[in-house]
């Protein structure tokens, strides 16, 4: 495996995290990254109590967020009357064709119309 390639993985599995993504949104919009966090984690918790009433979410050129629920299977009942609930995310062609680009599987600046 060449180094680039093998660099070019270290870097897809980086996590950022949400401290790095405040800091980041708050020179863009010139900001204090205290209240940049206050606004992430507002937001973040309307999106999972919208998650949590089993409504599903719509981000328009991020993805969206789908709540299935999922019946228990055989005999097995929790006495809280718990539920199995899954939470899939389906990505945007927006999101879909920046990740192409960024691992080079189309051209640069080469984005499908709709």
């Amino acid at each position: 495996m060449s180094e680039a390639l093998r660099q070019r993985k270290v870097q897809a599995r980086k996590t950022v995290s949400k401290r790095e993504l405040d800091v980041e949104l708050a020179i863009l919009l010139d900001l204090t990254p205290k209240k940049v966090g206050e606004i992430t984690s507002c937001f973040l918790g309307i999106m999972a109590d919208h998650l949590a009433e089993m409504h599903n979410l719509s981000l328009p050129g991020f993805g969206q967020f789908h709540v299935t629920l999922h019946e228990m299977r055989g005999t097995k009942l929790f006495k809280n009357g718990a539920r199995k609930v899954r939470v899939n995310f389906s990505k945007s062609e927006l999101l879909r064709d920046a990740h192409r680009r960024k691992t080079k599987e189309i051209p640069h600046g080469k984005v499908r119309s709709r």
